[in-house]
């Protein structure tokens, strides 16, 4: 019995002693903290589609921001997206061939302060780090409702890359800085609008007009405020109704050659001269409230500072009629 007892006491240790040796490897065995998402710098080391994008931010402020602290949002067209604008430019065999002016405002044009999700539900135009020759920074139309469309193309290959200080969003197109007329085509908000410029037996071709370098300033009626001018008159039913003529004249008068008159340049009481020969449109300002009249109605800013290359865009909410 005595041995019975010492067997099984003996085994009773046996068994305390695994359980507890286990119980201690579970305690001090803890999981690896592993930073979840890196940092900039360390993506695109990683990533093999964007070489080129790598290269050739080398030296620059864009790669400082990267290897930064403040949140960003960058734009990195792909090693195809490069390939496909040398192929555009007979001049140009490799990055290298790409003037330096040239390649830092196309870079700086895919980079702006903060961080912005596409998966988010917004239309807007938004100010990127490239500088126009106003000084003001070029804008970039984003619309991210439905399917994803920067300045109306389907540009984006991958959105919403989470490292630890910013966005990138992978492009297989490589963005340029528009024009006022490819603003305008941008937005979904202004198709009758740029529906409008296309018509062909104006006197004028008013998007090649305004794709010039120039200095524009563009104040464009919205969908709405097209959709109110046809309801205004019982014998419009669309923009082909609208006789030649008339529709030319109001376009006229929506665009100045005076400056690029931004919103802080339309000070109360300002006449700006459009290229209806010997038609102004006045401002009136209240507060951050733009009022602009001609002889016959009115309309308020409700989107400014689109800023383009050759000038900018103010979307209006009503189109304004000429004497």
């Amino acid at each position: 019995m005595t041995q019975l007892l010492q067997y099984t006491w003996g085994l009773l240790l046996l068994f305390l002693t695994l359980l507890f040796t286990n119980c201690e490897r579970v305690v001090v065995t803890a999981p690896l903290e592993v930073d979840a998402e890196p940092n900039g710098v360390q993506f695109l080391e990683s990533n093999q589609d964007l070489t080129t994008f790598k290269e050739v931010i080398q030296g620059t402020a864009l790669e400082t921001a990267i290897e930064g602290q403040r949140p960003f949002t960058a734009f990195a067209p792909t090693d195809a997206a490069f390939n496909e604008l040398l192929s555009s430019n007979a001049d140009w065999s490799t990055v290298e061939d790409i003037p330096n002016d040239v390649l830092n405002t196309i870079l700086d044009y895919h980079f702006f302060d903060g961080s912005v999700l596409l998966r988010d539900t917004f239309t807007t135009y938004i100010a990127t780090n490239a500088m126009t020759k106003f000084d003001e920074r070029a804008s970039l139309f984003v619309k991210s409702l439905g399917s994803v469309r920067l300045n109306g193309a389907r540009a984006v290959a991958l959105a919403d890359v989470r490292v630890s200080n910013g966005i990138f969003h992978l492009l297989d197109e490589v963005l340029i800085p528009p024009t006022v007329a490819e603003l305008i085509q941008a937005n979904p908000n202004l198709s009758s609008l740029s529906e409008a410029l296309e018509r062909p037996n104006f006197s004028t071709d008013f998007l090649a007009l305004l794709a010039e370098d120039a200095v524009f300033t563009v104040f464009a009626p919205s969908d709405t405020a097209f959709l109110n001018l046809l309801n205004a008159n019982d014998s419009w039913q669309s923009l082909d109704d609208v006789p030649t003529e008339i529709l030319e004249k109001i376009l006229t008068f929506h665009v100045s050659t005076t400056d690029n008159l931004r919103t802080n340049d339309l000070t109360n009481s300002l006449e700006v001269a459009t290229l209806l020969s010997g038609q102004s449109i006045e401002v009136g300002a209240t507060g951050n409230v733009r009022i602009l009249s001609s002889g016959n109605n009115t309309a308020t800013l409700i989107t400014g500072n689109a800023q383009g290359t050759n000038g900018v865009v103010h979307v209006i909410d009503g189109v304004l009629l000429p004497d």
